[in-house]
């Protein structure tokens, strides 16, 4: 990490009073964050008849999310995922198979012999449950592209020395020169990453990095 991101991150001053650029029209990472969840709520609203039929059919399914990657260029998207976030267990994170059209958990490769294990168990039986649902997951996956097209795409702070990705319903995570500075997940989610910053330091970064308000 650069040298002078780090006085940055040691500082008290915001990102434009440290980088010394214009305060016009922006807003901090705190205040996006909850604009971000206010539009994750207007999708649940748009997806409230899939998703109770979801709900009805697999009472495991909590809550769910929808995420893509899209080409800045074109806007195509290269690919997308729903999220099936249980009230117990692991997530069921599905992409469509392209040649089948057939949504599939991305873990759906797990060896029979894994099946003593509870969780893995109930993992195999919930991957059965997305035969009955396929119908629901298509109506959400084209939702959420038209809903959250051009939302997705990383978002880049007023110095251009931090990116945020966001998963819509599932939270942001903040990077630096490819390392990660802090995670801001909505519920409890497992960290494949050490965080450069402790939980009182990612508190305080929220209201200090800037961006662009849109």
């Amino acid at each position: 990490m650069k040298q002078i991101i780090r006085d940055f991150l040691n500082s008290d001053m915001t990102e434009s009073e440290f980088y010394n650029l214009s305060k016009d029209n922006l807003i901090n990472l705190k205040d996006y964050l909850l604009q971000l969840k206010s539009k994750d709520e207007q999708f649940i609203y748009l997806i409230k008849n899939p998703y109770n039929s979801m709900k009805e059919k697999c009472n495991w399914i909590d809550n769910i999310a929808f995420s893509a990657i899209q080409i800045k260029s074109t806007g195509d998207y290269y690919q997308s995922s729903i999220w099936l976030l249980p009230t117990k267990g692991n997530n069921i994170i599905t992409k469509i198979n392209k040649e089948r059209k057939v949504y599939k958990d991305i873990a759906d490769k797990i060896p029979k012999i894994y099946s003593i294990n509870k969780n893995i168990k109930t993992q195999i039986e919930r991957q059965e449950d997305l035969k009955n649902i396929q119908e629901e997951l298509h109506e959400i996956d084209q939702i959420g592209r038209k809903y959250y097209d051009g939302l997705l795409y990383p978002q880049k702070s007023i110095s251009e020395n931090f990116k945020m990705y966001y998963t819509p319903n599932i939270g942001m995570s903040i990077w630096s020169d490819h390392e990660l500075l802090a995670n801001y997940y909505i519920r409890q989610m497992k960290e494949y990453d050490k965080p450069y910053l402790n939980n009182e330091e990612k508190n305080k970064i929220l209201t200090r990095i800037q961006i662009k308000n849109k």
